[in-house]
């Protein structure tokens, strides 16, 4: 990877590249890009864990969400979970729903082919289909109704980086030293990049650093395709402008994770690390307004699943085994919505698109309301 990468930079004509491509190469090279390599990449024996990691009653509450909301807004129950990884959340909603004898169809669109074949889903097959991509997803599937959903799947896409240095906002880029290290270079922006910024309202401190998501507008487009009418259910951790502005947060939010240990410095060891950076919720919605979807629902993960009724989930025992299963998901629970717990760091962005009023005003009566 670090062949192609500084090859790729001295052959630019600035010789230098963005971190957008920087990003792309080394998550998403067809051979050598960290996602598409072989190995396992969350969990224990990985490099990052994921909420469904912790415990199945992650998806369940997500489960009966979507079961809910088929019934609330009569649209099918049907799943399209984008970036489904190694199918854990897949699995344990799939079993979820089976519990409750509902008629669903669960679509898994997963660009990993090391994840996609070594997804196993049991018997579930015959109500079960995998895609590489979304527009082989869209090609095969017109007109679809249903839900579609993504768990850190936004945080994981390439983005620019752009400071606000010596009065001007630039693009930092990466370039190479003398002694072949890679270093961050001040560029000009380009007019792409330039209007994306006027046009969102992006706010710079001198010497504050963000990231810029142009892969949104790609993202936004290419959801809007696949969807005819339903909901749009996006898990991340992220922001909205006002967090973007404070102190903490001058130096932006991009950063690598190994062996589950936070790497502030992402050129480091590129294609073996995880990449990512935190969401930009404005965006994402302002992004979805603009395709027509209606914004119902933006709240932390935590008070989402307390609306969901995690805690009727809990399980009274008396047995003192740590390790029984009463025992792991009582524990899972607390962790999940507990003070300032694994759910306080991620959001829940909930948008719709081609479903009336009244059907939506009737949906976060009953379902997403306190």
């Amino acid at each position: 990877m670090e062949k192609i990468l500084k090859s790729l930079i001295l052959n630019h004509p600035d010789a230098s590249i963005g971190y957008d491509t920087f990003i792309d190469y080394a998550l998403y090279h067809e051979n050598w890009g960290y996602y598409q390599k072989e190995g396992i990449k969350v969990g224990k024996e990985g490099d990052f864990y994921t909420s469904s990691m912790i415990h199945s009653i992650f998806a369940e509450m997500f489960a009966d969400y979507f079961l809910k909301a088929s019934q609330s807004l009569n649209i099918p129950l049907q799943i399209c979970e984008i970036g489904g990884g190694n199918g854990t959340f897949a699995h344990q909603v799939i079993a979820r729903l089976k519990s409750h004898q509902a008629d669903y169809v669960y679509h898994l669109i997963e660009k990993s082919p090391f994840h996609r074949e070594t997804l196993k889903l049991d018997d579930s097959a015959d109500a079960f289909f995998l895609y590489e991509s979304i527009e082989e997803f869209t090609r095969e599937n017109s007109f679809f109704e249903g839900l579609v959903f993504s768990n850190e799947w936004l945080d994981a896409q390439p983005v620019k980086v752009v400071e606000k240095y010596e009065g001007e906002i630039v693009e930092i880029q990466i370039s190479l030293d003398e002694k072949d290290h890679y270093k961050e270079v001040v560029r000009p922006l380009d007019r792409e990049l330039s209007l994306f910024i006027n046009n969102y309202n992006f706010h710079f401190e001198e010497g504050q650093r963000i990231e810029v998501p142009l892969f949104m507008l790609q993202a936004v487009w290419g959801v809007d395709a696949l969807l005819d009418r339903g909901l749009i259910v996006t898990v991340d951790y992220g922001y909205e402008r006002q967090d973007w502005n404070h102190p903490a947060r001058r130096e932006g939010s991009l950063r690598g994770y190994k062996q589950h240990q936070l790497v502030k410095n992402v050129l480091q060891d590129p294609g073996e690390m995880d990449i990512t950076h935190h969401v930009q919720w404005d965006i994402w919605k302002a992004l979805g307004e603009d395709r027509g979807w209606k914004n119902i629902y933006l709240k932390n993960q935590k008070e989402f699943l307390l609306q969901s009724g995690i805690l009727q989930e809990l399980i009274a025992h008396n047995n003192t085994d740590p390790f029984s299963e009463e025992s792991k998901k009582n524990r899972a629970i607390s962790s999940l919505v507990a003070g300032n717990g694994y759910s306080e760091a991620f959001d829940i962005c909930i948008q719709a698109k081609n479903m009336t009023r009244e059907s939506l005003t009737r949906h976060k009566k009953d379902l997403l309301s306190d």
